[in-house]
């Protein structure tokens, strides 16, 4: 009978663990093909790799706030713009799309260098989010 040893614990320099920690900020991505690719993407990720890769239960949390954070702050700025449409002839419609795209374009960007971060083996934390998942 040969000598049974327990599987090694994923490090955090583990290609596998860099590459799961990649994937819960990446896959947020999908959200250009499928609306709501933004939030079940890091989720699922996030819910089936999480006990057996502590990190990836930062990388996850980190991700599927920043994900929450973007919808809420891009329907705020929709709604806010069709209320003060009226009172400025059209005007806030223009604002709040113009603003909608740059936080889209900010949002791209955060994405791509988190997953930049993780792959490389580090922990980027987002700026300006709300932390809704502790």
């Amino acid at each position: 009978m040969e000598n049974a040893s327990p599987l090694p614990q994923p490090g955090p320099d583990n290609s596998e663990t860099r590459l799961w920690n990649t994937l819960a900020h990446a896959i947020s991505l999908t959200g250009l093909v499928t609306v709501v690719g933004f939030i079940l993407g890091p989720l699922i990720v996030w819910m089936i790799q999480r006990e057996r890769y502590p990190s990836v239960d930062q990388h996850g949390k980190e991700s599927i706030n920043l994900n929450l954070s973007m919808l809420i702050y891009q329907v705020g700025l929709a709604v806010g713009g069709f209320l003060i449409a009226l009172p400025t002839c059209g005007v806030g419609i223009w604002v709040a799309g113009v603003a909608i795209l740059l936080l889209a374009a900010a949002h791209l960007v955060l994405v791509i260098v988190a997953s930049a971060q993780a792959w490389s083996g580090g922990f980027y934390r987002y700026p300006y989010i709300l932390r809704l998942i502790k």
